[in-house]
């Protein structure tokens, strides 16, 4: 399906994929923060982190190493209301 969807709309197959990725990781059982800022950095390929309502927060490089401290600048930023933010 993947492969005909490419053909037909390359940004449709990206979402999908992306979707596919993190139903994946959702379903694999025990997702922490630091399993999660480390999946979308790889996915992204570049930097990405989140901080939790609770102030827990995790932020990796796109090879999965954690990064220490606040990022020095953003390319994008969500504010996820209640549950806290993201950010790449």
């Amino acid at each position: 399906m993947l492969l005909r969807l490419s053909a037909l709309d390359a940004d449709a197959a990206t979402a999908v994929r992306v979707i596919a990725h993190f139903e994946a990781l959702l379903g694999g059982g025990a997702l922490d923060a630091t399993s999660l800022a480390r999946s979308t950095a790889g996915l992204a390929e570049c930097a990405a982190g989140l901080e939790l309502p609770d102030g827990r927060g995790a932020r990796c490089g796109p090879d999965g190493t954690a990064l220490p401290g606040e990022p020095g600048a953003v390319s994008q930023r969500a504010e996820l209301g209640p549950s806290g933010r993201v950010w790449l």
